[in-house]
């Protein structure tokens, strides 16, 4: 019964074209880090296939192995119920434990397959014949093999065990979002004890990817080391990895139904379980509130019919359970920020508006991208998931009513998040006796220079979700847009001019306020804008309503589907990205300090 089960989740997995995606993106990425001589880590004197640059590249791939595990292992431990097969499957004599057992590793095998191609894409990089010679040493087998055996492998089980339980037991994919996003929120958590060095240890300790473990074993090895010696399994490396894999089987046997008599459920079990999906993603009311906004298009306006919408969609996320547990994760992340003595010492931040500021973008600007990922996705695919796109798509609503109201949804997420970090930043300073808000530096700050940019890269994630045959391809696209920035940055390559969404630092004193600063941040957001513009056109055009339907016939009628509004508006998009990108390239004193 468990090879049964084993086979049939690889062979299932194995036809589908986002296995291939994945293992493509978690091979040729290693191999462009390794390959291009642009590309550094770690410094100048470090060769590309040294120890320590092998196993950091692929202890970060561990991180990163975390989307495969919710892609693969979680859409395993509900597909029976999404697909509506569970009553079916379970009028049969199975047995729970070969069952559950045989799905997470099966699932969990497809993500060590894939991730597995990370030692093999550095490895093919470092024999490229275009790579400086210099920066190659001697190929160590022992080195990749250290890498991937000690961090990927542990990670991406541990990841598949939590994940695969979270989901058996709550049947909902948002409850593995947000397991994902405290997982990262907790690995932020111990990179900044890491800068404490009486913490260091508790932190290598704690880190559920061991990137923080990974520094402090080698924190005091010299270049050479780094260069010529594989990393060894024991002290504070070897109990982080068994911390996280018991952690990972308490979650799995705790939560992972392998007690459970897996039988079809009774009428009113089902409705009751219906009846809490319902509570976490959206109030009693939702259903006749979204019945509601699509009745009203025989009666009212657009306008009419948009607000109901985004009552609704709002509702549905924004006073959603899993939000708010969201919400507080962050307000807590923010606080142990605030009050961590400031870079390892014993002082602490001043409460000034502006430090605030800093630690607001500093932390969300690496939580806001996973959160855009999940809940873009979540929010563009949650008509289909639940069996009534082509009830939707019926209705007489517009497509525009329904694309903008998703939109704004994905917008108010964002908003709000910056808006409770800085009502907890406003009572942080009142504790510490600090009374000057300056509640317009936090609007501009958060809003203007926070929020907006992230907006922008919403509109992408949406147009990939839009062209993606499921969520998470989708969600696979927009992790590649993440990921090519980093590798941008890491290359060299780090004009904002091609990096979408960007901007230059943000810049303010008492003195001179925003000064020239607010001018460039301006004039991007006229020329990212005006992209994301079109982006969004395109995504309109291309929005997916009513039967599924594949890429190609919408391609064929984008044309007629933005009407010549749409045209026009692309049209504008496309002249005011390339005159403000001309005028930001040929005007240097725009991203500089004026004299005097």
């Amino acid at each position: 019964m468990f090879l049964h089960v084993l086979r049939f989740e690889w062979r299932y997995f194995t036809r589908q074209p986002s296995l291939y995606v994945t293992a493509l993106l978690f091979f040729f990425v290693p191999f462009l880090v390794i390959a291009i001589n642009e590309f550094t880590m770690g410094g100048a004197n470090l060769l590309k296939n040294g120890a320590f640059n092998v196993t950091m590249v692929q202890a970060i791939f561990g991180f990163l192995s975390m989307f495969l595990s919710v892609n693969f292992v979680a859409d395993t431990a509900l597909r029976d119920h999404g697909s509506k097969m569970a009553a079916l499957i379970y009028c049969k004599p199975i047995n729970a434990i070969h069952y559950q057992v045989g799905r997470l590793c099966g699932s969990m095998l497809v993500v060590i397959f894939v991730t597995s191609l990370v030692p093999l894409g550095l490895l093919a990089g470092s024999l490229m014949p275009w790579v400086t010679p210099e920066r190659i040493g001697p190929v160590r087998l022992d080195f990749y093999i250290a890498g991937y055996v000690f961090f990927i492998v542990p990670t991406a089980i541990t990841f598949s065990l939590i994940f695969y339980g979270l989901a058996v037991r709550f049947r909902s994919m948002m409850a593995v979002y947000l397991a994902a996003v405290a997982l990262f929120i907790f690995y932020e958590i111990t990179g900044d004890l890491a800068s404490t060095p009486a913490a260091r240890q508790w932190a290598a300790l704690l880190d559920p990817f061991a990137v923080s473990t990974l520094f402090n074993v080698t924190r005091y090895w010299t270049v050479f080391e780094q260069n010529t010696q594989a990393l060894e399994l024991r002290g504070v490396l070897l109990y982080n990895r068994l911390l996280w894999l018991a952690i990972g089987g308490i979650v799995f046997l705790a939560c992972g139904g392998l007690k459970t008599k897996l039988m079809a459920e009774s009428r009113a079990k089902k409705s009751k379980r219906a009846d809490r999906q319902n509570e976490d993603a959206a109030p009693p009311d939702a259903v006749p509130l979204a019945l509601a906004a699509y009745n009203k298009g025989t009666q009212d306006s657009s306008l009419t019919q948009l607000l109901a919408r985004c009552r609704f969609e709002i509702r549905q996320t924004i006073f959603s359970r899993s939000f708010i547990i969201l919400s507080i994760l962050l307000v807590f992340v923010l606080i142990s920020v605030l009050t961590q003595p400031y870079r390892g010492g014993n002082a602490h931040l001043w409460p000034f508006t502006q430090n605030m500021i800093e630690a607001i973008l500093g932390i969300l600007s690496f939580l806001i991208p996973i959160i855009i990922t999940y809940y873009v996705a979540e929010i563009v695919w949650r008509d289909r998931q639940e069996g009534i796109a082509d009830i939707i798509g019926a209705t007489p609503v517009s497509n525009v009513v329904l694309w903008s109201a998703k939109l704004i949804a994905v917008c108010m997420i964002i908003v709000v998040l910056l808006t409770m970090c800085a009502g907890a930043a406003i009572g942080y300073q009142a504790a510490l006796g600090h009374y000057r808000f300056e509640i317009g530096l936090y609007v501009i700050s958060l809003l203007y220079f926070g929020a907006l940019p992230w907006m922008m890269m919403a509109v992408l994630a949406l147009l990939l979700q839009v062209i993606s045959p499921n969520k998470y391809m989708g969600m696979f696209l927009f992790v590649l847009f993440i990921v090519s920035n980093m590798l941008l940055d890491a290359m060299g390559f780090t004009s904002t001019l091609y990096r979408f969404g960007r901007s230059p630092d943000l810049i303010y004193s008492d003195m001179n306020g925003f000064g020239y600063v607010l001018r460039t941040h301006t004039w991007y957001m006229l020329y990212w804008g005006a992209l994301a513009t079109l982006f969004g056109v395109l995504s309109y055009g291309l929005w997916h309503r009513g039967p599924s339907r594949a890429l190609a016939p919408r391609v064929n009628e984008v044309m007629q589907r933005v009407g010549l509004t749409g045209k026009g508006i692309a049209t504008a998009a496309v002249l005011l990205f390339l005159t403000s990108g001309a005028t930001i390239f040929f005007r240097p004193s725009i991203q500089t300090r004026p004299n005097g």
